[in-house]
């Protein structure tokens, strides 16, 4: 059919907007949009009977193919909704009482092997109720005797994962939502009343007991290579040191310490030999069903299903004898992957992965014509295309996410791949020989040696960082229009086409005016005034006011100042501060535009000579909070989370009656000038 011209990966895309993009549409709309496609689709196939241009009928199919994906997106989506609103629906009345529970729930996953302190569990029972729905558990202390399946009964209260408080804080709330996580629950005491095992639990069991004997003391693994090789082999990172991940992601190499294409390509290839005594047709099958158990075995991560199952549409095409094109694969993987797990679409490493390898795709035919005939040469100009290939994809996400980038991911690349290469092959057979002594010690000791290279190597081109940029922050509009310059550039140079050379420089031209409108926007917030969110100790009171690169910070309590802000050094390096300032909270702080009146238990003057302040309630202040609004009549009153519950509820009352705008740090979080 002609609308197939495009690849499947044209219409998986498609899917993966109609998924990622937040709208809210009932069930009987997608339906009869639905009905409505298929009509069309129906009529589109009678198109030999129609009198139609080619090319109007040519854009009419492909219309109705991407609208179907696109709506099959949007279906998903909410079909995953429902289920979730369902699911939060049942467990709404303890949410809301704050009250302890009983909760039934069984083990599905452990976050980190390291620690064993947090869990992700499926909700069984929550008191008499029967419940269907996911969970994290946080636990106090290490539980190492706790294993993926086991059955557990606890007391304790139920909560939803809250979106960041402070300023520059991590989404959270975001992050667990990509895994179909919205409750939590911290857990002092348990019990354990029984444990289901079925193929799957017991695969992650043999992880775990893998993940053990690789750190046991009378190996001759060092504590690093240890650490590389979980991560390397088994997805486990949490055994590498901060300082280490730290310094792979400033020098743009944190993929090889996910497992992906490299890693899986490396596995395939040695099953391949392993296996060549077998019949081709029963090593093909044997290397399948090795790779979907280490699929399972490396903790089921999107970047590896998406390798191993792009393989084995590789792998089943030979068997028989059909071609497949690798955009097909990638949009089969895709497809799957989405069906598969939905909740895949707001995992960041899950957008990276693919990115990565349809950069590959689509870039490195674009420098097939400048290829070394030396071997030698020709392997490192492959390592060098691959990385500028991948890198061209990724910065629009690694500006948008992360607000940097780096030069040096060629040079590391180039150090790198190499190293993790032989890594890689060096680990799996450790692993097939861990229980022969001598060549374990052997194996092991040459990885540890293999290790210490790889580390320093990072560590040397880490030190390069005027090769590093950041504070690079793109907004949504400028997001997509740096996605638009690649995809028409790309376009323009496969097409020789010149209107896609216009329509690139129409964009780029929109690009830069939305760059120029942003420097505009920085000049205006060259000064700001923040009222961080205090999650730990309540009654501390901190105010920070920026003023070009110098931060002033104003406390109450400096004995716990350091204990409360865990949020200020991102803050620091986003705004480039170079000097800070210490001083006391006064009763008012100077602001552009409304000046700030803080009322506490030890500053309750409100009758001071301003127009319109804002006003800082906090801790519990002995004043008529009602008598305060007619004398003071503020722009806003800013309501900080010391202020007891019982009190907040009262003023709030009076603001709403005077209709006076307030703002409840406890429910929207810190407060900023600049909101």
């Amino acid at each position: 059919m002609k609308p197939l011209k495009f690849s499947f990966l044209f219409y998986s895309l498609f899917l993966f907007i109609g998924m990622y993009i937040e709208v809210s549409v009932s069930t009987y709309l997608i339906v009869v949009g639905g009905v409505i496609m298929l009509l069309l689709t129906s009529v589109s196939i009678l198109r030999r009977f129609l009198v139609l241009p080619s090319t109007f009928t040519f854009i009419k199919d492909v219309s109705v193919f991407a609208s179907l994906f696109f709506l099959l997106g949007i279906g998903m989506k909410s079909s995953i909704t429902e289920v979730d609103k369902h699911f939060l629906g049942e467990i709404d009345i303890f949410l809301k009482d704050y009250k302890r529970v009983r909760v039934g729930v069984k083990i599905t996953d452990i976050v980190k092997s390291k620690d064993s302190r947090q869990f992700y569990a499926d909700i069984i029972r929550v008191e008499d109720i029967v419940v269907k729905g996911k969970i994290a558990l946080y636990f106090n202390t290490n539980q190492h005797n706790l294993n993926v399946g086991d059955l557990i009964s606890y007391h304790s209260n139920l909560k939803l994962i809250e979106p960041p408080r402070n300023i520059g804080q991590f989404d959270y709330k975001r992050y667990m939502k990509g895994k179909g996580i919205y409750v939590q629950s911290y857990v002092n005491e348990y019990e354990l009343v029984g444990a289901e095992r079925d193929w799957r639990y017991k695969v992650l069991e043999w992880r775990g007991d893998i993940i053990n004997t690789i750190h046991l003391e009378d190996n001759l693994l060092s504590n690093d290579a240890k650490a590389l090789l979980t991560a390397l082999l088994l997805g486990e990172k949490s055994y590498i040191d901060r300082e280490v991940i730290s310094q792979f992601k400033d020098v743009g190499v944190m993929h090889v310490l996910a497992i992906s294409g490299l890693h899986v390509g490396l596995l395939y290839i040695v099953l391949f030999w392993t296996f060549s005594f077998l019949p081709h047709r029963y090593r093909q099958v044997v290397i399948l069903l090795a790779l979907w158990f280490f699929v399972f075995l490396s903790g089921f991560s999107p970047s590896v299903f998406r390798a191993v199952f792009m393989f084995s549409v590789f792998t089943i095409c030979r068997l028989i004898r059909r071609e497949q094109s690798l955009e097909h694969s990638i949009g089969l993987a895709l497809f799957f992957s989405l069906c598969v797990y939905p909740q895949w679409v707001y995992d960041i490493g899950f957008q990276l992965s693919y990115l990565a390898v349809i950069s590959i795709v689509y870039f490195m035919p674009l420098f097939k014509k400048y290829y070394a005939k030396n071997r030698m040469f020709k392997y490192i100009q492959g390592i060098v295309y691959v990385s500028v290939s991948v890198q061209i994809g990724l910065i629009p996400l690694q500006m948008y996410y992360f607000h940097q980038f780096s030069l040096t991911f060629l040079l590391a690349n180039l150090v790198v791949i190499p190293l993790v290469t032989v890594l890689v092959i060096l680990g799996i057979v450790y692993l097939c020989s861990m229980w022969l002594k001598g060549v374990s010690d052997v194996l092991g000791w040459l990885f540890s040696r293999f290790t210490d290279v790889l580390y320093y190597s990072i560590r040397l081109v880490s030190d390069i960082d005027y090769l590093s940029f950041n504070q690079l922050k793109l907004s949504s509009y400028q997001f997509l229009l740096l996605i638009s310059i690649i995809i028409l550039s790309t376009l323009a140079y496969y097409r020789q086409k010149i209107s896609y050379v216009v329509v690139s420089l129409c964009v780029f031209t929109m690009f830069q005016l939305g760059f120029l409108i942003g420097g505009d926007d920085m000049e205006k917030e060259k000064f700001e005034v923040v009222i961080p969110y205090q999650s730990k100790v309540r009654d501390e009171l901190t105010i920070w006011v920026r003023e070009e690169n110098t931060l002033n910070m104003m406390s109450n309590q400096w004995d716990t100042l350091s204990r409360s802000i865990l949020t200020l050094e991102s803050y620091k390096q986003e705004y480039s501060i170079e000097q800070v300032k210490y001083s006391d909270i006064k009763g008012m702080v100077p602001n552009r535009g409304n000046d700030i009146v803080v009322l506490t238990k030890e500053y309750v003057d409100y009758n001071l000579a301003v127009d319109n302040p804002i006003i800082l309630l906090a801790q519990q202040p002995k004043i008529n909070f009602e008598r305060m609004l007619d004398v003071s009549v503020p722009a806003l009153v800013v309501f900080h989370n010391s202020v007891p519950f019982w009190y907040k509820r009262k003023c709030i009352a009076i603001c709403v009656k005077k209709n006076i705008p307030f703002h409840d740090m406890y429910e929207k979080g810190y407060w900023s000038s600049l909101l």
